[in-house]
């Protein structure tokens, strides 16, 4: 399942920072550590079993409080067909909660506002919604047409409304 000699993998470099004496100077770097990362685009729409989409949406999911779940319409994981196909869900030994944390507090780090950080997080939501949205033939047409079911009207609500966009604009 993993490739590690595959140019499909990035890595990331987390640098950890002593926290300043003072509000408004820099931390020093006291640390380092390196993750391999997966970066195809194909990745998002379809995992092999066992394997996980980008950590960052099991980390929403987990690590987000409440209201802003509410907000973002994200329930469970397991009902986000890009996050559920391939039947894993949790690795053993990671926290997505703790993660999330780790995410949110390197954004902070790093400069990002609470309003960065919320867009940040509408698009990703948009996109586990745009994921469940489906497809049927449109037999109203002459041509090889689809359509929208009607099941999906909510996932296209959601997404459109997370990015900012009129629901036609997001179909048409």
């Amino acid at each position: 399942l993993l490739n590690n000699n595959s140019s499909r993998f990035g890595k990331f470099t987390k640098l950890l920072f002593q926290k300043p004496e003072k509000e408004g100077i820099g931390g020093h770097i006291v640390g380092s550590a390196m993750e391999t990362y997966l970066l195809e685009k194909t990745r998002v729409v379809f995992q092999a079993k066992g394997e996980r989409n980008y950590h960052v949406f099991y980390q929403i999911c987990a690590g987000l409080d409440e209201d802003s779940l509410k907000n973002l319409g994200i329930t469970e994981a397991e009902d986000f067909t890009f996050l559920n196909q391939s039947g894993c869900i949790e690795i053993p030994g990671m926290s997505d909660e703790y993660r999330f944390t780790e995410l949110v507090e390197a954004m902070e780090l790093l400069g990002f506002t609470k309003e960065d950080q919320s867009k940040i997080f509408c698009t990703v939501a948009a996109v586990l919604h745009l994921g469940n949205v489906e497809f049927e033939d449109d037999e109203t047409k002459t041509s090889d047409a689809c359509k929208i079911t009607e099941d999906s009207d909510y996932s296209v609500k959601m997404a459109a409304h997370l990015l900012e966009i009129k629901e036609d604009e997001l179909i048409s």
